[in-house]
């Protein structure tokens, strides 16, 4: 069984570059530090002190301090699937962070398999034909071209912050929200 409570991608913590090409974060702060705090308060309104948060890569920017006062202000136990933007997986650990290599699957009892990774491209035909869920972020508000939506067979969930907050606020999705997203609430 899994240690999941939470899940969301591409937070870019710090990266105040991102507010420039994905204009729905300037509602979140007009500044990285107001983007940031927005975040911060989005998280903490959603995961409690003991969640256990899957992060699909792209965390946070900016130097080590800056780092290190961002993840001490966010609840939970913070797994992280690397992204093409983080850090190594012994920097990843050194600040808070548990890194989990480029792929993480787990079995949950409603969900079957789950397979996890930053980028969708990098799904393998072994992940699609066997996975019943295909989570990923680093797309942000772009969509999946077709012949991607096709060959994922309708498995994929997309978890960046931009796809997510059509959907409510910008922080993590917990497990129920993304079991009715995937159309494995029933189960």
């Amino acid at each position: 069984m899994h240690p999941f409570t939470h899940f969301i991608s591409d937070t870019h913590f710090s990266h105040a570059n991102l507010l420039s090409y994905e204009p729905v974060r300037q509602q979140w702060g007009a500044d990285i530090e107001a983007h940031d705090a927005a975040l911060i308060a989005a998280w903490n309104a959603r995961v409690p002190q003991d969640g256990h948060v899957l992060h699909l890569g792209d965390v946070c920017f900016g130097p080590v301090a800056r780092v290190q006062w961002i993840r001490a202000r966010l609840h939970g136990t913070f797994y992280v699937v690397k992204g093409n933007l983080d850090r190594g997986p012994k920097a990843l650990a050194a600040l808070g962070f548990v890194p989990l290599g480029r792929r993480h699957e787990f079995t949950d009892d409603r969900m079957d398999r789950v397979v996890c990774r930053h980028d969708p491209s990098k799904f393998t035909g072994v992940d699609v034909g066997t996975a019943d869920v295909l989570l990923f972020g680093h797309l942000h508000s772009a969509r999946l071209p077709a012949d991607a939506v096709e060959r994922m067979r309708g498995k994929g969930l997309c978890l960046s912050c931009e796809a997510i907050a059509g959907l409510s606020a910008p922080g993590p999705l917990t497990l129920d929200m993304v079991r009715a997203l995937t159309g494995h609430s029933r189960r």
